[in-house]
């Protein structure tokens, strides 16, 4: 029974040792707290927006000239031959044609924009929390924004994070 103790204490100590040489320093950053606290992130979504209205704005005034001649051509039809009528036809088909070709377009161009305007600030946001971790001695550094982290007991590094943005 000494021997089952003493092998027991030992296995115990041992685990424990272990586990203790294995510990690693954990922080939490709420990156979503930086971002929208970022004045960079301000001014890439006025630009963004200003981007995004330049090309609502095209595809309004698009839509109000198809409406507009479809009323013509509803107007005239009357007094024209079939032909006359499917030409007329596959003009509008052609202007909405255009118009949804230009949706897909704006579409992505709207998301490249995005990209552009938001990767520099992802990337200085990332380098800050490299940089403050690296300060800190802090092995990993969770997101607690995300959803993904159910207890953030370690550093929390949010607001030394932000003061190197600034």
């Amino acid at each position: 029974m000494k021997t089952f103790k003493t092998i027991a204490l030992t296995l115990a100590l041992t685990l424990f040792g272990t586990v203790s040489a294995f510990a690693q320093k954990v922080g939490h950053v709420n990156v979503d707290k930086i971002l929208t606290e970022m004045p960079d992130r301000i001014a890439a979504e006025k630009t963004l927006e200003s981007f995004a209205l330049k090309h609502k704005t095209q595809i309004e005034n698009d839509q109000i000239a198809l409406e507009k001649k479809y009323n013509e051509f509803k107007a005239q039809a009357a007094g024209k031959t079939d032909e006359q009528l499917m030409q007329m036809q596959q003009q509008l088909q052609k202007m909405q044609q255009d118009i949804m070709q230009y949706e897909q377009t704006a579409t992505n161009e709207v998301n490249k924009k995005q990209m552009e305007l938001f990767e520099p600030l992802q990337k200085k946001i990332k380098d800050a929390i490299t940089l403050t971790a690296s300060e800190k001695g802090l092995d990993y550094v969770l997101d607690s924004s995300s959803s993904t982290v159910l207890v953030a007991k370690g550093t929390d590094i949010t607001a030394d994070v932000q003061k190197k943005l600034k």
